[in-house]
C-alpha cells in the first residue's frame, strides 16, 4: 500500500456517520486513524474480523457491536485489510453501513489487494 492509498483512505473520516476510524493490516498493526488510543484498537478490530472471516468465509461485508451509547463499532473487511468505523450515535446503522460499503467500493482497486 501507498502514501497515497493511505491519503485516500483517511477519506473515509469524510464520510456521513463515521465519527472514528481504524485501518489496520492482518495483524493489527494500524495504518491510519483517528483514534485517540489505538494500539489495542487495531489488533482487536483485526482479532474480531479474522474470526468473523473464519466462520462466513468471503461472505463476511461487515459486523456489526451494539453498543449502549449507540455508537456502534462496524468492521468490515478491505481486501487483505480491516476497517474499524465508531458511528455517530444519531445516525442509522443501515445508513451508515451503506455509505462505508460505497466509499469501500470506490477505493482503486490497488488499495483491495
Amino acid at each position: 500500500m501507498t502514501v497515497s492509498d493511505i491519503r485516500h483512505f483517511m477519506k473515509i473520516s469524510q464520510v456521513s456517520g463515521v465519527d472514528r476510524y481504524l485501518f489496520a493490516d492482518p495483524d493489527g498493526r494500524v495504518i491510519a486513524h483517528n483514534f485517540k488510543t489505538y494500539q489495542s484498537a487495531g489488533r482487536m478490530v483485526a482479532l474480531c474480523a479474522k474470526n468473523a472471516q473464519a466462520i462466513a468465509g468471503q461472505r463476511l461485508e461487515y459486523l456489526v457491536f451494539k453498543r449502549q451509547n449507540n455508537q456502534d463499532l462496524l468492521i468490515f473487511p478491505v481486501g487483505k485489510y480491516y476497517l474499524g468505523v465508531i458511528k455517530q450515535s444519531d445516525i442509522p446503522d443501515g445508513e451508515v453501513t451503506g455509505n462505508i460499503l460505497a466509499f469501500i467500493k470506490s477505493m482503486p482497486e490497488t488499495m483491495m489487494n
